[in-house]
């Protein structure tokens, strides 16, 4: 992958998002899992579905560094804390939100999203750029 600039392209996501001057919000809907997804966690604001899944490495590849073993996945899942409510006690994901079942719950999310929206609207544009990057800067 790194042949055909996949390196590259997530960093110039990473550094194109942590610079934008609009609001930025992430929501992790099913899985989010490589190098790419780190790109999810620039945004101002970082929300998971109730069951979705989140990391920068796939719990086979963990066990492979970590044990040289892809069969051990399942212990490095339980390891790496994927689960919504781990990321959530971590502070990587700022809420997780229910899942997407049907249009009413689509309605709600649009609602929430706007709320958000409105309120990071709010700030001046160098005070939002600067939180975003605070935030990032955490991990």
């Amino acid at each position: 992958s790194e042949y055909h600039g996949q390196g590259e392209a997530i960093a110039q996501c990473l550094l194109q998002g942590m610079q934008l001057k609009t609001p930025y919000i992430s929501i992790i809907l099913g899985e989010g899992g490589s190098g790419g997804a780190i790109a999810l966690c620039c945004g101002d604001q970082v929300y998971m579905v109730k069951d979705s899944m989140y990391s920068v490495l796939s719990p086979e590849g963990y066990a492979s560094i970590m044990w040289k073993d892809a069969k051990k996945a399942p212990a490095a899942a339980a390891e790496m804390g994927l689960t919504p409510q781990e990321l959530l006690n971590d502070k990587i994901v700022d809420q997780v939100l229910p899942e997407i079942k049907s249009d009413q719950d689509i309605k709600k999310l649009a609602k929430f999203l706007n709320n958000k929206f409105t309120a990071l609207e709010k700030l001046p544009v160098e005070e939002l750029v600067s939180k975003r990057q605070q935030r990032y800067a955490r991990y």
